[in-house]
């Protein structure tokens, strides 16, 4: 079994047991970090992805909060925002389909996911942090 069969096989192990599992994917040449979920998309929500240049530590439980809620019934549309997620004066906005490099990313593990964009930050946005 390669290395990916047992990413994918992880995955779906997690999303069989919590709903929902999140995938981080560091930086790269050109790009910055990002997570996503996948599982929503077994009851017919959409994936979520955060494209912020923070760590895993940050990245991961925003994600874990917004599935948890998504899972328990709230449903996020494109322009929705949710000021609850973070510490501060720092929105979550839900913007829409993900950007196609950051989706050619996510579709090598999982090519089902169809994630919807979220940024984050006062206001929606960080200052040369967000995407």
């Amino acid at each position: 079994m390669d290395q990916l069969d047992e990413v994918a096989l992880h995955a779906l192990g997690l999303i069989g047991v919590y709903g929902w599992q999140v995938t981080y994917v560091g930086a790269g040449k050109g790009t910055s970090p990002f997570a996503y979920t996948a599982g929503l998309t077994e009851i017919g929500e959409p994936e979520l992805m955060l494209i912020l240049a923070a760590p895993h530590g940050i990245l991961h439980p925003i994600l874990n909060d917004l599935a948890g809620r998504v899972l328990a019934g709230l449903r996020l549309q494109p322009g929705d925002r949710v000021s609850d997620v973070l510490e501060g004066p720092y929105d979550v906005m839900i913007c829409g389909p993900v950007p196609d490099k950051a989706m050619n990313a996510a579709a090598g593990y999982f090519p089902w996911c169809r994630p919807q964009y979220l940024r984050a930050g006062p206001g929606a946005g960080l200052p040369g942090g967000g995407a």
